[in-house]
Parts: C-alpha cells; sequence; structure tokens
C-alpha cells in the first residue's frame, strides 16, 4: 500500500500521482517543462521519494555550447542544507542552465542568485518592504 492508497481526510490535499522516474528529464525543455502541473507535480513528487538528488544532462541551445549537466535538489531537507552551506554549494556563476560568463551573470543577475553573505547583506536591506503589515497594504 502507498500513500496515495489510503482515504484522505475532507481537506486535505492528496499527492499528485506519480510519474516513472525514466519518464523524468529536467533538462529537457520541450518534453518536460512544456507538460502540464499536474504532471511535473507527479514528477517532483517521484524525484522526493525515488531520487532526491538526481542529475541531468542540460538541453542544447542554438548559440550556446552544451553545458556539464545540473543536480537537482527536491527535498525541502536538502534545499534548506544547501542553501545555508555556500563554500560548499554556490550559485556562481549563475543559476541559469546556460552559463554566463562570471562578469556576464553579475551584472544581469539578481538577489536571487547571491550566495551569502552578500545575499544576507541586500536581503536586509529590503526585508522591511515585504512585512505582512506592508503587503497588506498593496
Amino acid at each position: 500500500m502507498t500513500m496515495l492508497d489510503v482515504e484522505w481526510p475532507t481537506g486535505w490535499v492528496k499527492p499528485p500521482e506519480p510519474v516513472p522516474l525514466e519518464a523524468i528529464d529536467l533538462g529537457a525543455m520541450n518534453g518536460f517543462w512544456d507538460q502540464s502541473d499536474a504532471f511535473r507535480d507527479g514528477a517532483f513528487f517521484t524525484l522526493r521519494h525515488e531520487r532526491p538528488v538526481p542529475f541531468f544532462a542540460e538541453p542544447e541551445a542554438p548559440g550556446f555550447p552544451v553545458g556539464p549537466g545540473f543536480w537537482s535538489v527536491t527535498t525541502f531537507d536538502d534545499v534548506w542544507r544547501v542553501s545555508r552551506s555556500p563554500k560548499t554549494f554556490s550559485s556562481v556563476p549563475s543559476i541559469v542552465i546556460a552559463d554566463q560568463a562570471p562578469e556576464v551573470a553579475e551584472f544581469f543577475g539578481s538577489m536571487i542568485v547571491l550566495d551569502d553573505p552578500r545575499h544576507a547583506r541586500l536581503r536586509l536591506i529590503v526585508q522591511r518592504a515585504f512585512t505582512p503589515r506592508v503587503v497588506a497594504l498593496v
């Protein structure tokens, strides 16, 4: 019996239907990212339970060399650890698949792609604008 086979209490959100591992390729721009939300939710459900840190090849994109591939961290606990270990896990030069020169990524990037301590410094500057009270006023 799996967690999908049990009767779910009223009001609880049932997990998505799992997608077979062999049907999941996060590097496929056509064939994964163009699928329905339900398919992608099911794929991440499968990854979290069966292969939480999979490796994928990067897609070929005209005008860009094929990159080395990427790891996908899919569980809350793993994302928490990775996001708090900038010396081990870095977003340099970029978090986008088509790698850019570090100077280009630095110029066009945003604070979301920065590692600590630079990210934390910028977050401290802007966090007062995003409190629940301020957001409720918007």
